[in-house]
């Protein structure tokens, strides 16, 4: 059985961003119709981090991602995320192939977050982006965006660390060529936004609903374990939940905190089984789900039998 290593996997996702987003909501419509499977993700979790198992099944096949997510390792100079996901025939459960995951993970993240921005804003004008959180996941953020939103013309950072935000300014610029600017507070990052993206490891929420204008979306991507948290209760005194997966966001996600409140599916969206109000804000809290691995796992082994 063949083993991918990052920099073999990050070589088959090059310029392939369009391609990730289609498998992407392609797992999620099938999801919706129960031919895609999955079992919410377990935790192990440690001292400094968690180990979390991923296990799903979609067409011809199925896998299990084992990762870890360790926040402080950028203190060690270390990457925060370790992984391996493992692909076997469904029809047989033969091994196929077996891939390093971490930027596999970060790419599927980001293309469900352009997914469902374009979904829930698709009757509005988008050109403003926000990050709350500069780090390399807003790098993957930014690409999966660009593709989707042509007219994105303005980005606009904030971070506790000015250098780590002034870091993916000079870098957006540099590949984008578009106006893009770091600021002091949250309240003057989120100004006029279109779209908010937080990413962050925060355990206290610091969004509310005194930093945002309506109507606007934003991804919640930060909070994916339990006690995790980016968003402020006020948040939802005129937004929409939108979940990836109501069962895993409720436990580790922004659901967790309001689980008395109306929620409606990404796929459910998607599909055409329900619809947001576009004159409403909206938030989509994303966990992270099994399927989009095994969607990006699938892609990445197509590409390499294309090569190969």
């Amino acid at each position: 059985m063949s083993h991918l290593d990052e920099d073999q996997v990050t070589d088959l996702l090059q310029d392939k961003e369009k391609d990730v987003i289609q498998y992407m909501e392609d797992v999620f419509i099938d999801y919706v119709y129960g031919r895609a499977k999955m079992i919410p993700k377990v935790y192990l979790t440690t001292d400094k981090g968690d180990f979390r198992a991923m296990p799903a099944q979609w067409e011809d096949m199925s896998g299990l991602k084992w990762i870890s997510v360790y926040p402080e390792n950028h203190i060690l100079e270390l990457p925060t995320i370790y992984g391996t996901l493992l692909l076997n025939d469904t029809l047989t459960g033969h091994p196929i192939i077996s891939m390093d995951c971490a930027k596999l993970t970060g790419y599927r993240t980001a293309a469900v977050s352009a997914l469902a921005a374009k979904h829930l804003t698709e009757h509005r004008q988008v050109n403003t982006f926000t990050f709350i959180g500069c780090g390399y996941q807003s790098i993957i953020h930014m690409k999966m965006y660009k593709s989707i939103f042509p007219n994105l013309t303005r980005v606009k950072l904030y971070d506790k660390n000015f250098d780590t935000a002034l870091k993916l300014k000079k870098q957006i610029i540099k590949d984008y060529k578009i106006e893009c600017d770091v600021y002091d507070s949250i309240s003057n990052a989120c100004l006029n936004a279109d779209v908010i993206t937080t990413l962050t490891p925060s355990k206290q929420g610091f969004l509310g609903q005194s930093h945002i204008k309506h109507p606007v979306h934003i991804n919640a991507i930060g909070a994916d374990a339990e006690g995790k948290r980016e968003l402020e209760r006020s948040i939802w005194m005129k937004c929409g939940l939108i979940v990836d997966d109501y069962e895993q966001a409720s436990h580790s996600g922004e659901a967790q905190y309001v689980k008395d409140l109306p929620y409606l599916t990404l796929g459910d969206i998607i599909t055409g089984k329900s619809k947001s109000d576009q004159n409403r804000s909206t938030v989509f809290d994303s966990t992270g789900l099994a399927i989009e691995d095994i969607a990006i796992g699938k892609f990445i082994y197509e590409q390499y039998c294309q090569r190969n």
